[in-house]
C-alpha cells in the first residue's frame, strides 16, 4: 500500500527538500536549511547522500521516507510487545500498518516517518534499559535519542517525557543512569542549539497566534487526531483527544507502572501541548507521535481483557463485547486505509506536474509567474532546465524558500508596481507569453495569513488580466496543491475585463 503512493509525485514541502538536499556541498546545504527550514538537519543529510546515489526523481526522493515508514510497523510491534505482550503488539502493529496517515507520510519526502521510527525505537530502548542496565542498551538509547533530537523538534519532547518519568517513577541507581543518558542526549544536541533558536526566530511568519484560552482545545484536537480513525478535523478530534486524556488520567497508576506506556503517554501529551503552545494546528507535526496512540489503545484493550478473566456470565459477556470492539476498530482502520490508498494512488500531489507535462517543449519565450511564490519550488522541480520561473513576492530564485524578512517583502507598498514593471521588462526583452500560476494550498485563493499579506496576489492577478490578453485559463488539481494557470499574451489590451468564469471579453460586448 505504501509502495503504490511512490508515484503520486511531490508537492512544495517535498520540493523544498529537493532544493535543500541537492545543494552542491554541505556548507550550502546548511545555509539553505537556515534560510527556510523548521526541522533539524539529519533527514536532509540522508537525502543529500541518497540523492547522489539514486538521483533526484520524485520517486527516488521518497525512498528513504518509504523505508522508514515500512520499518515503523515492526518497530511498533516491538514496543507494544514490551508493553503488553504479543496480542497487544499484533493489534498495535495492525493499526499502524493500515493507518491512512502513516501510509500517506511513508511516501512523503519529509522527516515525519523517520521521526516516528526513532520515537518508537527510543521508548523501546528506554524500557530495555530499565530491565537490563547494560552499557549496550545505554549506548543504543543515547544514539537513537540523539538522532531523534536532530530529526524533529516536536519529537524531542519525548526526551523531556523520559526525564519526567525518571524523576517521578524511578528510584536509586536506575534513576541516575536514566538521567545520565538523557542528559548526554541533551549535551549532544548543544552544537545545534544555536541554529535551532535561529530557526525558531524566523519560523512561520504566516502563523496566527491562537488565544491562550483556546490552546488547551487545540492540544486536545491534536491529541485526538493521532487516533487512526479520527482524521476529520473539529469536534470529532476534540472528543477523541478528551477521551484519550481522561482515560490516561483515570488509569494513571497502571499507565505509569509500565515504562513503555508511561513514557508514550507523557510524550503524546507533551507533544500536543508543545504544538499548541506554538499555535500550530497542523496535524503533520503530530505524525511522528501518532504510532504511540495505537500502542496505548492496544494496551488498554489487552489490560481490560486481562481484568475480565473470570467465568461468570457477566464477565464473559463483557469480554466478548471488548473483543468485538477491538475487531470493529481494526476492521475500520484496515478498510479506511485501503479505501484511502485506492482513492489517491492515481492522483498527483500537485497540479504542477500536469502543468509541466502539458507545456510546450520550447518555453524560452514563456515566463511562469507563481503567485504566491511558495508554489514555485514544485514548478521549478518539474520544469528543471525547461522553464523560466519567477515568484511573487520574491521575483528571483523563489524555489529557495527564504523566510528572512519574508513578511516585510509582502508588506512593501511598492511590491505590486515593481512586479508589474518586471513583467513589462521581460516583454521588452522578447518574452511573448506569461503563465500566471495562481492559488494556495488546496486550491484556496491567497488570503492574508499572520503577518504575510498573501492577499496582494489577488491584486496582481486583477492587474495582469486587465493589462494583457488572456489566451486560456486552466485548472490543475492535486491532493495538496491545486491552482489556476492563466496563459497571457504579453501585448497590451485596452479595456479588457475578466468575468468570474475565466473568459476574457471586451467592454460593451
Amino acid at each position: 500500500m505504501r509502495a503504490s503512493l511512490l508515484g503520486i509525485g511531490l508537492w512544495r514541502d517535498e520540493a523544498y527538500t529537493y532544493f535543500d538536499a541537492s545543494a552542491p556541498d554541505l556548507g550550502e546545504l546548511f545555509h539553505r536549511l537556515m534560510l527556510g527550514e523548521t526541522h533539524p538537519p539529519l533527514y536532509f543529510l540522508i537525502e543529500f547522500a541518497w540523492g547522489r546515489i539514486a538521483g533526484w526523481s520524485d520517486e527516488a526522493l521518497k525512498i528513504p521516507a518509504y523505508i522508514f515508514g515500512v520499518a515503523l510497523i515492526p518497530g511498533t510491534y516491538l514496543l507494544a510487545r514490551t508493553a503488553g505482550g504479543r496480542l497487544c503488539a499484533t493489534i498495535a502493529a495492525a493499526l499502524v500498518a493500515f493507518d491512512a496517515r502513516q501510509i500517506y507520510y511513508s511516501a512523503d519526502a519529509r522527516p515525519y516517518s523517520l521521526a516516528a521510527l526513532e520515537i518508537v525505537a527510543a521508548i523501546w530502548l528506554f524500557s530495555l534499559l530499565l530491565r537490563r542496565r547494560t552499557f549496550v542498551n545505554a549506548a543504543a538509547l543515547l544514539t537513537v535519542g540523539t538522532l531523534l533530537a536532530y530529526t524533529q523538534y516536536s519529537g524531542a519532547t519525548f526526551l523531556v517525557g523520559m526525564l519526567l518519568y525518571s524523576l517521578a517513577f524511578l528510584r536509586g541507581r536506575i534513576r541516575l543512569v536514566a538521567f545520565v543518558v538523557v542528559g548526554s542526549i541533551g549535551a549532544a544536541f548543544l552544537p545545534w542549539s544555536k541554529s535551532a533558536f535561529a530557526q525558531f526566530d524566523i519560523a512561520a511568519p504566516w502563523r496566527t497566534w491562537i488565544p491562550l484560552a483556546d490552546r488547551p482545545v487545540v492540544a486536545l484536537q491534536l491529541l485526538g487526531g493521532t487516533l487512526p480513525v479520527a482524521r476529520a478535523s473539529g469536534i470529532g478530534e476534540l472528543c477523541a483527544g478528551a477521551f484519550l486524556a481522561v482515560t490516561l488520567l483515570i488509569l494513571w497508576r497502571r499507565t505509569f507502572a509500565n515504562p513503555s506506556i508511561g513514557v508514550s503517554a507523557l510524550g503524546l501529551l507533551l507533544g500536543a501541548a508543545f504544538e499548541a503552545a506554538f499555535s500550530s494546528q497542523d496535524a503533520r507535526y503530530m505524525v511522528a507521535l501518532a504510532p504511540l496512540t495505537p500502542v496505548l489503545t492496544a494496551w488498554l484493550f489487552t489490560e481490560g481483557a486481562s481484568a475480565l478473566r473470570g467465568t461468570t456470565s457477566l464477565e464473559i459477556r463483557q469480554r466478548a463485547t471488548l473483543w468485538v470492539t477491538v475487531a470493529i476498530l481494526v476492521a475500520a482502520v484496515v478498510l479506511d486505509g485501503m479505501h484511502f490508498t485506492r482513492e489517491i494512488a492515481g492522483r498527483s500531489k500537485s497540479g504542477m506536474r500536469d502543468l509541466v507535462a502539458r507545456s510546450a517543449a520550447d518555453t524560452r519565450q514563456t515566463l511562469f509567474l507563481c503567485a504566491p511564490d511558495y508554489s514555485a519550488a514544485t514548478l521549478d522541480f518539474y520544469g528543471r532546465g525547461r522553464l523560466r520561473v519567477k515568484g511573487f513576492a520574491r521575483w528571483d530564485q523563489p524555489e529557495i524558500f527564504d523566510l528572512h524578512g519574508y513578511a516585510k517583502i509582502w508588506s512593501d507598498p511598492r511590491l505590486l508596481a515593481n512586479t508589474l514593471a518586471s513583467v513589462d521588462r521581460e516583454r521588452v526583452r522578447g518574452v511573448k507569453e506569461l503563465v500566471l500560476v495562481y492559488g494556495g494550498r488546496g486550491g484556496a485563493r491567497p488570503t492574508d495569513a499572520g503577518r504575510v499579506h498573501y492577499g496582494t496576489a489577488r491584486l496582481l492577478r486583477t492587474e495582469l488580466l486587465r493589462r494583457y490578453r488572456v489566451v486560456s485559463v486552466e485548472q490543475f488539481d492535486g491532493i495538496e496543491e491545486s491552482f489556476t494557470a492563466y496563459h497571457l499574451r504579453l501585448q497590451a489590451v485596452v479595456g479588457q475585463r475578466f468575468t468570474p468564469r475565466g473568459r476574457p471579453r471586451r467592454l460593451g460586448s
